[in-house]
């Protein structure tokens, strides 16, 4: 599959990256609800979303959005329980979840609590979701990422043996720190109809260069995996993070 060239929207401020996301998330739900009546996402962790999370419980967003019909899934989860301060699910539950009309039926959690067995229960929950065959990979309207210092998304990290795996969502080591995560694998995230980067801060500058402009290493920078996307990729990206960039 050749590589596409980056979709790249440079924002002055952090705030305006997660407002320019927060519109998109909301067109791009009701296109998914008229089209098909359910709008299907999957959530980044970290904490990059938390200003986008916490603009879905605050009007005019909130009221812009059916959650009656969007289901939550998640990229990747840490091997912790729902209330841990470390868990993705608690980040967005506490920042807009239980502050907005979603169906607990709609909420598709990684239960982190059953690591390992975590990964094959939650790539089951997924493949039941979407009625999936066995090869096939479910088709998120929208999985919204952040970017790591290293170019790391989701928990896919550089060199990573979820770049190897043909599985949905795969346990995966997190280097530096001793500990396992679940997290979908490229291939599931590339099945994706639209996928959208969030990225701020100087710190990312010389990462967002490399996956955006560097030759095609994804083991070394993962997120450029996401060059050979079937779906469309939006990298949303304060001018901080941009700073490096050649091709505008």
């Amino acid at each position: 599959m050749p590589t596409k060239n980056p979709e790249i929207i440079i924002l002055e401020t952090p705030e305006e990256v997660f407002i320019e996301a927060a519109n998109i998330f909301i067109e791009t739900a009701s296109l998914a609800i008229t089209q098909r009546g359910v709008f299907i996402v999957a959530l980044s962790g970290g904490n990059t979303p938390l200003g986008l999370y916490k603009l879905f419980a605050e009007r005019p967003y909130c009221g812009n959005i059916n959650w009656q019909k969007t289901h939550l899934f998640w990229s990747d989860e840490r091997c912790v329980g729902p209330s841990d301060a470390q868990s993705n699910f608690r980040l967005a539950n506490e920042s807009f979840i239980k502050k907005v009309q979603l169906p607990e039926k709609n909420i598709h959690r990684v239960k982190g609590e059953s690591c390992p067995a975590s990964a094959d229960e939650y790539e089951a929950e997924i493949k039941a979701f979407f009625k999936l065959g066995e090869d096939e990979f479910p088709a998120f309207d929208l999985t919204l990422l952040g970017m790591g210092t290293d170019g790391h998304f989701a928990s896919i990290f550089p060199s990573s043996p979820a770049f190897k795996s043909e599985k949905i969502a795969v346990e995966a080591p997190a280097p530096n720190i001793n500990s396992s995560r679940v997290t979908l694998t490229p291939s599931a995230i590339n099945n994706s109809k639209n996928i959208i980067f969030l990225v701020t801060g100087p710190d990312k500058a010389l990462a967002l260069k490399q996956c955006l402009e560097g030759e095609l290493k994804p083991e070394k920078y993962p997120a450029q995996i996401t060059r050979l996307s079937k779906g469309r990729v939006l990298w949303l990206v304060d001018k901080a993070a941009a700073s490096m960039i050649t091709k505008r």
